[in-house]
């Protein structure tokens, strides 16, 4: 399995994530992932939609914890280890991003008021998951993140996101500066309560140095 730049570009439009560390290469080439890389959204949707297919009922996620262990570049081939409450994207050298869910079985009197709701984002179909919801407040953590703060260069290192009808209040997206450039985003929306931990990177230095050597050594 693997992303292309097309696909990456399409979820850039569709999320309004402008992040140019997706989408320009000389932009991403000033930092140590030195190609553009794709989404962290974008993988996890492709999980979960995997993760539905195995499903036989339709099922409400309570709960969702995000940990990217490591990027994913344009083209790089990536696997799927699916469980029962967790999902691994790996490669043969890394382990990419582990999902942890919980979720529970839809009851019949919930199913009947779901009908003829658009479950679709992109390509993926998501019939099986009562709080279509979730997949868009996942597309706006990688919106807010990726244009709003930290910004261009910026990378998503883990994201905590619960849904309860009780959060029936909106909370606007607190900003916490925690050491040097790692952030701390939080806020609640929709009966959802998200809290992103994200970094922004910081480009290489170019330093030019003019070595001397003395005959002996060049010899």
């Amino acid at each position: 399995m693997k992303i292309d730049f097309k696909t990456s570009k399409t979820f850039s439009l569709v999320s309004k994530d402008s992040n140019k560390i997706h989408l320009n290469k000389s932009f991403a080439g000033k930092y140590f992932v030195k190609e553009p890389i794709v989404h962290g959204i974008n993988l996890v949707i492709i999980a979960l939609s995997e993760f539905l297919k195995k499903q036989k009922h339709e099922i409400i996620i309570s709960s969702v914890s995000l940990n990217f262990k490591n990027f994913v570049t344009i083209n790089e081939k990536f696997s799927l280890k699916i469980f029962k409450d967790k999902i691994i994207i790996y490669n043969e050298f890394h382990t990419k991003l582990e999902i942890y869910l919980k979720y529970k079985k839809v009851k019949k009197i919930e199913n009947f008021k779901t009908k003829n709701k658009k479950k679709k984002f992109l390509k993926y179909n998501f019939k099986k998951l009562f709080n279509f919801g979730l997949i868009q407040q996942l597309v706006y953590t990688s919106y807010y993140i990726g244009t709003v703060k930290p910004g261009n260069g910026s990378l998503i290192l883990n994201i905590k996101l619960n849904y309860n009808k009780l959060y029936s209040s909106n909370i606007k997206p607190r900003v916490e500066k925690k050491i040097k450039n790692f952030y701390v985003i939080s806020y609640q929306l929709n009966f959802y309560q998200v809290q992103i931990t994200a970094c922004k990177l910081v480009p290489y230095k170019k330093e030019v140095k003019k070595l001397k050597f003395k005959s002996k050594t060049l010899k």
